[in-house]
């Protein structure tokens, strides 16, 4: 295969293994694949069935290398918010009267994780917020700054080491060294901020298959994270048991009504982001789900509110949804109107708006939705934007002739 200059990130979530590659080609734009696979043996962001989700990577890795004719060797994980934890951390250094050098920030940047983490957490990512020289702010490094304090506000990413592990050896064993990390929710906060503009308050909601993540910026900037476990699922599971049907049954119910309320006919709007909902073109069934579905939604969103109701009356931003769960027909009228008129819209990116606004070609197949690919998809753009070559961080690869000899034993085992 051939031998080109690229960079390939995957993210691993309870439902779906998603990647994409970064094809960096001389003087033309970069062209970002996007591929994904079902999967099972992830809940709640830790591995429970290492072999079903190998097998599934494989079956990844089969694809992308067949489309992008290439050979993979190496990736980026991108981390899930269901298996990150985030601290804030303000750690300060002495100047001394001297100028602010790289070295200063190296060494302010390490000692901002390190004070705010334990032996079991892996650092994912550091967000820098603010820089300060004495009393002088800067949003990034004041390199050349002559003064007394050197000072760093900064939002940390960190996931449990023993979470991380059987991520990294699917990886591994499948032929791949892990590069790097990134976090999925920085890619999603930045992404949201640069297609949609960043208002000064706002909570980005991501609502999963089992459970529902969230960040809170303030002043622009993370002020907070958190997660409940419970997503779109549990709605399902809650109209299947209702009405004594099956769950594919219930969720073919949930994607077609959602929570409209029938006989209304639902509003249609279109653009990247929108504060209603596209209805679907099948015929709806005359089984009401209304009456199970929202009561969950409700809880869902009320368990949410509790991580950010101190600024509720502030959001300027609202509250913006991504996630398969957003997709849930007239789920942002009904969040507004349950909670007060809290504005509540939802992230619908458009491939044609992200290729004219990122400046890259996106190639994906027609039936694959963008929904759910957003903070990957902001990773993979900064690292196209940068093209630099990667480093190998996370252990050895596995021999190249291992692969292939896993997939025939799993083959041969079925």
């Amino acid at each position: 295969m051939a031998k080109r200059d690229y960079k390939f990130f995957v993210e691993f979530s309870t439902s779906k293994i998603r990647g994409c590659l970064v094809d960096l080609l001389d003087d033309k734009k970069p062209v970002l694949r996007f591929y994904h696979v079902p999967t099972t043996g992830i809940k709640l962001g830790s591995i429970v069935d290492f072999d079903a989700v190998f097998e599934s990577f494989l079956k990844l890795m089969e694809v992308v290398e067949n489309d992008g004719f290439l050979k993979v060797d190496r990736c980026s994980l991108v981390v899930s918010s269901a298996s990150t934890v985030s601290r804030s951390s303000d750690c300060k250094l002495s100047l001394n009267g001297l100028t602010a050098s790289n070295e200063h920030a190296k060494r302010l940047k390490e000692d901002s994780h390190h004070g705010i983490s334990t032996d079991r957490d892996e650092l994912v990512e550091l967000v820098e917020q603010e820089w300060r020289v004495d009393g002088d702010v800067f949003d990034s490094f004041p390199l050349g700054k002559t003064g007394h304090t050197l000072s760093l506000s900064a939002f940390c990413y960190f996931v449990d080491k023993t979470v991380l592990k059987p991520f990294v050896e699917v990886c591994n064993q499948a032929g791949l060294a892990v590069t790097d990390l990134s976090s999925s929710q920085v890619g999603l906060r930045r992404l949201i901020s640069r297609l949609s503009g960043q208002s000064s308050n706002m909570v980005i909601l991501d609502l999963g298959h089992l459970s529902t993540s969230g960040i809170l910026c303030v002043g622009q900037k993370e002020n907070s994270t958190f997660t409940v476990r419970a997503g779109s699922q549990h709605v399902t599971r809650d109209i299947a048991a209702a009405l004594h049907c099956s769950l594919s049954e219930a969720e073919s119910l949930k994607i077609r009504q959602g929570l409209q309320i029938l006989g209304r006919e639902p509003k249609l709007l279109g653009g990247t982001v929108s504060s209603s909902e596209e209805t679907s073109s099948q015929p709806q069934s005359h089984t009401q789900v209304y009456p199970w579905a929202a009561p969950r939604v409700s809880e869902i969103f009320s368990l949410c509110l509790k991580h950010f109701a101190i600024y509720a009356k502030a959001l300027d931003g609202g509250v913006m949804l991504v996630g398969g769960g957003s997709q849930l027909i007239d789920i942002c009228s009904f969040l507004s109107a349950k909670f007060g008129g809290v504005k509540v819209a939802r992230f619908k990116p458009n491939r044609e708006n992200l290729e004219s606004a990122l400046g890259v070609s996106i190639a994906m197949p027609d039936e694959i939705s963008l929904s759910g690919f957003e903070g990957i998809l902001e990773q993979s753009w900064n690292y196209s934007q940068k093209a630099t070559r990667p480093q190998n961080a996370f252990g050895i690869t596995a021999p190249k002739m291992l692969r292939p000899l896993l997939t025939w034993f799993i083959d041969l085992s079925k």
